[in-house]
């Protein structure tokens, strides 16, 4: 099925190249909740795409977003793929929803900009951003080229006060070209000037595997590809029928434990059923651990149906979204698992049922200052979007509902879930047609919305339980950080009063810090650290943070 799908979009990006019109074209919904209400709310659009129909959805309304968004001092920032070589950079005002800058790298735009897909944003202390981007090589060919899924390397840095382009790093060797297949986002190798990834691709028929994942390299400096001294040993995968043929296979990652420890998901299907594997790296490519979890993710019922998973990971843990087959519910009964990072199960909570209701697409992310978490739940028998906070017992508690007016026809799919410091809550909806059901419909590129929930709409507190207190608006910036860090505030809080303790609880620093005063981690290995506040002796306020210390 996920082969059919990819057919889809193949061909909806031939369709854009031949400017073929397909009707009927749907218009997009409008964002039209009660009950629990956005403060705000934003559709979005590619402005240099054509408004031409690509079979059901105009080729400027289908998006998706794939990098996790960033927060920036009072800015959300989103990093949004036009599904055809194309990205665009969208700054939003946390408070407001108002549009700071908008930036696009586009196919139709400048040579520097068009066939642009970026797959990594790093937010740095000077109020600027470094993308890590794909430029295709297919921009002016035929589509139909065996070039489509291949591009070069390139970095741009931006400004995130106006998203202005400062400084632009291409790699133009054609030799040095990277398929779009390769793991993202890319790997920073221990001390070396290196990036490295995993390129996975079928093998030929004559060949003793069907499917192999060998790991690359580039020079950080000119993302000019560069050999080992020592090649790791390739990740091998050996399913051939009786032709000599193998299974199609999709490999997702890494989820970055920490600098020297990468997991990616491997997912095939074989002998009649969708198969799992999750694998562990260093960040040379040597392997730790190879799991197979076929039996968490797939049940004899799911046999011929499974439904992708997708992933989140956290300080301490791997999330991965769960879905089994069930009559009459094209997308599958929703749940979760918690894996710890040996790749064994924390908890089992697949196959989700709230309320007596099954739960059909789900984001869930770990409260802050809580041991709740909170689900963004699309039941299967209507279109709301539900939220439930789950407390560390299993007990749910109902915080919300969004209560859809649009069409019946428009499925609102919680995409991506974030909270800012203040504890509001931003979502991402991919909004597909739930009426077309032939293929899945599109299980990414839809229609692209974004919000923000006050958290006090949905009875969550920072720093508290059960009751909603006030407090100021952090920022700590930039996060993770590669020396220092700075803590925005209000000036009237300081001076502030601060503890890093490391995951073992051992406290490292305790000091009192002064308005624009800069904390340095520079002594201190790589990891993630608990940075606690204070304000005036704990009378205004106390909170807790997590630092991430990298490279």
């Amino acid at each position: 099925m996920k082969n059919l799908t990819l057919t889809l979009f193949f061909l909806l990006s031939i369709l854009a190249n031949t400017k073929a019109q397909f009707g009927p074209c749907y218009d997009a919904p409008t964002f039209e909740f009660t009950g629990t209400v956005a403060a705000w709310s934003h559709r979005i659009i590619d402005p240099y795409k054509d408004t031409m129909c690509a079979a059901i959805i105009k080729y400027s309304d289908q998006t998706t977003i794939r990098i996790d968004p960033k927060f920036h001092k009072n800015d959300f920032i989103a990093v949004y793929d036009n599904m055809l070589f194309g990205t665009i950079i969208e700054s939003y005002n946390q408070k407001t929803g108002q549009v700071n800058w908008r930036q696009s790298f586009n196919r139709k735009t400048t040579d520097t900009e068009k066939g642009t897909s970026c797959i990594d944003i790093q937010i740095n202390e000077d109020n600027t951003a470094l993308l890590t981007c794909f430029q295709s090589t297919s921009v002016g060919v035929n589509i139909l080229s065996t070039t489509v899924f291949a591009g070069f390397i390139n970095q741009r840095t931006i400004s995130l006060i106006d998203g202005s382009l400062l400084k632009y790093v291409l790699n133009p060797l054609f030799a040095d070209r990277i398929v779009r297949n390769v793991s993202k986002p890319l790997q920073k190798v221990r001390g070396q000037n290196l990036y490295s990834y995993f390129f996975c691709n079928q093998q030929s028929i004559d060949s003793t595997y069907s499917y192999k994942c060998d790991m690359k390299y580039i020079d950080r400096d000119s993302l000019r590809k560069v050999l080992p001294t020592v090649v790791p040993p390739s990740i091998n995968f050996k399913h051939k029928d009786s032709d000599g043929f193998g299974p199609n296979y999709a490999t997702s990652g890494p989820l970055i434990e920490n600098d020297s420890n990468f997991i990616y998901f491997t997912e095939y299907y074989w002998e009649d059923k969708w198969r799992h594997e999750m694998w562990k790296v260093d960040d040379y490519g040597n392997l730790k651990w190879r799991k197979d979890f076929t039996s968490l993710m797939a049940t004899p019922q799911d046999s011929r149906g499974s439904v992708y998973p997708d992933f989140d990971i956290l300080h301490d843990r791997l999330r991965l979204y769960a879905k089994h087959r069930l009559p009459g519910f094209y997308d599958g009964h929703g749940g979760y698992i918690d894996f710890d990072f040996n790749g064994d199960v924390i908890k089992d909570n697949r196959a989700m049922i709230i309320d007596n209701r099954y739960v059909g697409h789900l984001k869930t992310i770990n409260l802050r200052d809580s041991d709740d978490l909170l689900h963004c739940i699309r039941f299967t028998d209507n279109n709301n979007i539900h939220f439930y906070r789950q407390k560390p017992d299993g007990t749910y508690l109902k915080a919300g509902e969004m209560i859809n007016n649009n069409r019946d026809i428009y499925a609102f799919i919680p995409y991506k879930i974030n909270q800012s410091t203040n504890g509001d809550i931003f979502l991402h909806f991919n909004v597909v047609l739930d009426s077309l059901t032939t293929i899945g419909n599109f299980n990414e590129g839809g229609w692209q919305f974004v919000c923000m929930v006050r958290a006090s709409d949905l009875g969550i507190a920072v720093g508290a339980d059960d009751d909603i207190v006030s407090k100021p608006v952090i920022t700590i910036y930039p996060n993770p950080t590669t020396d220092a860090f700075a803590i925005d505030i209000d000036k009237s809080q300081y001076p502030l009063t601060i503890a890093l303790k490391d995951m073992l609880g051992n406290e490292i620093l305790n000091t009192i810090i002064s308005e624009g005063e800069k904390i340095s981690l520079s002594n201190l290995p790589n990891g993630v650290y608990n940075l606690l506040l204070k304000s005036k002796n704990n009378q205004t306020f106390s909170t807790s943070h997590k630092i991430i210390k990298i490279e």
